[in-house]
């Protein structure tokens, strides 16, 4: 998303024995300077690259290219306030500039600040409406704001672009039970196609438990993991005490509860039993 051209000046003189040294122009510096942060980005060095732009900029503060990178980079490491500082700098220089312009927008997102976000994207917008996910970027930040019509049309612009993205419709949809644009019955047909669409393929998938209905049965209680295997969980016997079997594989660090209770409890591995044994 950011393009830029560097300008290399003519390699410098060689020089005399005698002769004093010659200072390096400006120019050929910040290259150097450039390239040393480009490497050391590469390496995975972020404070490294960040200390070499940061050079760069105070070398040639009329350059777009550090200011860019020190606005990603520094986003990456949590300093937002700098990061951002940086993105508005750059755009100071080149308004047009997409990339930042973008940059900014997440930057303004971390923040919690959506009206400048949405700033930011409606920007990028007006520059080049073809920006891939500008439209959900744009959609998220008006529906944050509360201006969901906006943000239902953005949606849908964003899922004639990608009508595979589930997460486009599902967010979709969402918001749509918060505005006005459909009546009721219109929005319950939303839904019920929601299902149709989604939900139906997975029915094969379910297994239906017919559990006991008497209303007299001994509940089940104790500590369960989602399950059943991972930690203890007491069935009580007929005569209130440990029943005849704890259906999991106790936990090799116990918590307090669990531990305070271990003596009371009976318990065997559910490891390799079949999940209707498990139920």
């Amino acid at each position: 998303m950011f393009d830029w051209i560097r300008k290399k000046s003519a390699p410098v003189p060689p020089q005399r024995q005698d002769a004093p040294p010659t200072t390096v122009d400006t120019p050929t510096r910040v290259t150097d300077v450039i390239a040393a942060a480009e490497q050391a980005q590469q390496r995975g060095d972020r404070d490294g690259a960040i200390a070499g732009f940061d050079e760069a900029h105070r070398l040639a503060p009329e350059r777009v290219y550090p200011l860019f990178w020190l606005a990603t980079l520094l986003a990456e490491r949590g300093d937002l306030a700098r990061a951002r500082d940086c993105a508005e700098k750059g755009l100071v220089l080149d308004p047009t500039q997409i990339g930042l312009l973008l940059r900014l927008g997440n930057i303004a997102v971390a923040q919690h600040d959506p009206v400048a976000a949405l700033e930011a994207y409606e920007r990028v917008a007006r520059l080049d409406p073809e920006v891939p996910e500008i439209d959900a970027l744009l959609a998220d930040q008006y529906c944050t704001i509360g201006r969901v019509e906006e943000g239902v049309a953005a949606f849908d612009r964003a899922i004639a672009r990608n009508p595979d993205s589930v997460v486009l419709q599902q967010n979709r949809l969402f918001v749509l039970n918060f505005s006005d644009l459909l009546a009721p019955e219109a929005l319950a047909a939303e839904h019920r196609q929601w299902a149709a669409q989604h939900e139906a393929p997975l029915q094969r998938l379910h297994h239906a438990f017919d559990g006991p209905r008497d209303p007299d049965r001994k509940l089940r209680v104790g500590l369960v993991s989602p399950d059943l295997r991972t930690v203890q969980s007491p069935y009580p016997g007929p005569d209130g005490g440990p029943g005849e079997e704890l259906i999991a594989q106790p936990a090799i660090h116990l918590d307090a509860a669990t531990f305070k209770h271990q003596r009371r409890l009976k318990a065997r591995p559910g490891v390799g039993l079949a999940d209707a044994m498990m139920m």
